[in-house]
């Protein structure tokens, strides 16, 4: 194993066990005197940390493929001739205010 790959792999593991610690003493901390229910466990936390991110948070990876999709589209509506632009909003249903920014940011 590579160097660089052991130490990514020691900073996941230590990213995981400070999230359930933390999920851990927030929960313990703040809900049994609030709201009257137990402790959790270590395990407990880490499970309640990735449903949470299942449910909520996805995987991140929207966030990374999202910012290339939105490149494109800022680009693509760059590129439009008036026209071009009116075709597009039609067609995809979309509102005039949707993209009223896009103009602002050109002259920029």
């Amino acid at each position: 194993m590579k160097k660089r790959d052991f130490i990514i792999a020691v900073g996941f593991l230590a990213f995981v066990l400070a999230v359930g610690v933390v999920v851990m003493l927030l929960w313990n901390w703040l809900l049994p005197p609030l709201i009257g229910i137990a402790d959790i466990t270590f395990w407990q936390a880490l499970g309640m940390f990735a449903l949470c991110r299942i449910l909520l948070g996805g995987s991140g990876l929207r966030r990374h493929f999202g910012h290339h999709r939105d490149h494109f589209i800022h680009e693509k509506w760059r590129n439009m001739s008036p026209e071009e632009r009116e075709q597009f909003i039609k067609r995809r249903g979309f509102g005039h205010d949707w993209f009223a920014g896009y103009e602002r940011h050109e002259k920029d």
